[in-house]
Parts: structure tokens; C-alpha cells; sequence
């Protein structure tokens, strides 16, 4: 198929505002980071799906922040990219068999490497409605998602987005005053943050979870930056679609959220601090931090395997 026959997307309503918001973050071209490996791997097992990615969508290009299951380049053409239409969606934008899809039947990518047959994205939205990427699962067989599936794959959006906010948090913390205190704090987030990553890994790789403790208990464990964090998991809880393996993913993505909404923590002090009352917020943050990392990485590890849990 000819590429001017293509049915590309159109573009974002905001595009100029988009693209500035995405420049902002200063996240194009970047290194891997954890938070975002740990978030695609979660969208990959709760979907069930070979293929997740953390894309954002440039002026003429998409670019992948985090991949699981992609062997390819790390950017691919705007106008060929299934995200430049999730993008513009409202929630999700599912195809469940390209091939039988007049948008995409005849696509490259469908008809050749790498055969996308099923593709899920959830915008990733900042403030605004202003639209920078999707959180996506890909697969080379038809496919549904069920309820449960499409409940989680939104909120890991909802995390990706929050982990780019933290990134650039981090990045304008560097710039204070209290440059030390920044770093000692931020090497404590990342060290939480691989340990979340190493244990969703060992996840992913397993066939089954034997064994998931209720979402609402973990909710009392975590020192979420928001009370509607909170009551959102344990409200997950008591959802009867939330099937095992889904509620194992909500319970990591918990996890990572409450560590990034510490690190907007320390660029968002609720008034002007004295020294003393500073140094006292440095300290309190130092110790949610190791809270939350430790938590997440036992929970991680007894979800993987149940009798590690047992003494």
C-alpha cells in the first residue's frame, strides 16, 4: 500500500500546546529509566499481550520511552504509528484484528514485520487535555480485552503520566538551593524504583500467580501522596473483574505511584519552610521513600512466589 493511501490520524486539537508540553519534560531521547520499564512490563502482563510500549508522539514521529517484547528502532514515522490515533481517543483505542480493519488492513505494518494484529492504547494525558503519548500492548493474534484489562491499562497511563511529571520534578529539583539533599533523596527514589522493576520482571516472566493478597490491604501499607489514591485501590479491591493477575499489576502500580508523588512532594511544599522545618520534610521523605520501595519489592517477590511471604 502506497503511503499517500494511508488513513493517517489527524492532528491533536492543541497541537502546537502538545508538542510544546512534550518538549517541557525534556524526556525525548533519554535513557531507559526503571519506573517507565516497570509500567510497559505491567501493561504487558495484565493484558497478556507480548508487547507493551511507553510512546510519545513528536511532530513527526513517534518515540518509545520503554518497550517490552521490541526488538526494533526506537522511533518509528508518525504516519505509520497506531498511537497517533490512540492519542486523540478519550479512553481506549482498541483494534482487535487489523487485518480486518478497513483503517488498517493494508497497513506495513500489518502486512508485513512485525504482523500487528491486535493493538490497545490509553492516552497519556497531562493537565489541560493536552495529549503527549499512549501506553500501548500489541500482539500478533486477534484478541479482547476484558473489563478488568481495560480498567488497568488506563490507570497505568494515568502512572506513566505521573512518572513523567516526577521525572521532571527531579530535574528542577537538581537546580535548588539544596542540591545534596536532592541527590541523597533521588538516588533513594531510583534505588525503590529498580527494586519495583526487578520484581515486575520476575512477574512477567511467570505463567501463572498462584497467589494475590487483597488490593485493599496493600492500600493500608503505602504512603500514597493523595487520599484518592488511596480509597482508588481499595475501591479496585472490591471490583469483582479484577482477576488475580490484574490485581498483582494494580498493586506494583500502587507502588511506583506513591514513590513518584514523593518526589512532586518536594517541589510542592504546602507554604515556605524555615530550615529546621526543611531539613525535617528531607527526612520524612528519605523514610516514605524506603517504606515505599521496600513494600513494593517484598509484595513483588511473595506475589511471584507465595512462600517467600511465609516465615
Amino acid at each position: 500500500m502506497r503511503r499517500d493511501m494511508l488513513k493517517t490520524a489527524p492532528w491533536r486539537n492543541n497541537e502546537l500546546k502538545s508538542l510544546q508540553a512534550l518538549q517541557a519534560l525534556n524526556v525525548l531521547d533519554s535513557a531507559p529509566e526503571p519506573e517507565f520499564d516497570a509500567l510497559a512490563h505491567a501493561a504487558a502482563n495484565v493484558c497478556q499481550t507480548p508487547t507493551a510500549l511507553v510512546t510519545l508522539v513528536d511532530i513527526d514521529r513517534q518515540w518509545f520511552k520503554a518497550s517490552v517484547g521490541f526488538d526494533g528502532p526506537p522511533q518509528t514515522s508518525r504516519e505509520l504509528s497506531f498511537c497517533a490515533h490512540a492519542v486523540l481517543a478519550d479512553a481506549l483505542f482498541v483494534v482487535e484484528d487489523a487485518a480486518q480493519d478497513p483503517r488498517f488492513c493494508e497497513h506495513p505494518l500489518v502486512v508485513g514485520a512485525p504482523h500487528i494484529r491486535f493493538y490497545a492504547g490509553a492516552p497519556l494525558i497531562l493537565p489541560d487535555n493536552v495529549r503527549i503519548g499512549t501506553l500501548c500492548v500489541i500482539d500478533s493474534h486477534p484478541r479482547r480485552l476484558d473489563d478488568a484489562q481495560r480498567i488497568a491499562l488506563k490507570r497505568l497511563a494515568f502512572a506513566v503520566v505521573t512518572a513523567l511529571q516526577g521525572r521532571a520534578a527531579v530535574q528542577r529539583l537538581r537546580l535548588l538551593a539544596a542540591a545534596d539533599q536532592a541527590r541523597d533523596v533521588q538516588e533513594l527514589v531510583q534505588n525503590a524504583l529498580s527494586n519495583v522493576d526487578g520484581a515486575m520482571q520476575r512477574l512477567f516472566a511467570l505463567a501463572q500467580v498462584s497467589s494475590v493478597p487483597n488490593l485493599g490491604d496493600v492500600a493500608t501499607m503505602m504512603p500514597f501522596e493523595s487520599p484518592a489514591l488511596r480509597s482508588e485501590a481499595s475501591t479496585d479491591a472490591a471490583r469483582p473483574l479484577v482477576t488475580p493477575k490484574s490485581n498483582a499489576m494494580h498493586f506494583c502500580l500502587t507502588s511506583i505511584v506513591a514513590l513518584l508523588g514523593i518526589t512532586l512532594r518536594l517541589l510542592q511544599p504546602e507554604k515556605r519552610l524555615s530550615p529546621i522545618e526543611q531539613a525535617r520534610l528531607w527526612t520524612q521523605l528519605a523514610a516514605d521513600t524506603r517504606i515505599a520501595g521496600g513494600a513494593a519489592y517484598r509484595a513483588a517477590l511473595a506475589l511471584a512466589d507465595p512462600s517467600s511471604g511465609r516465615s
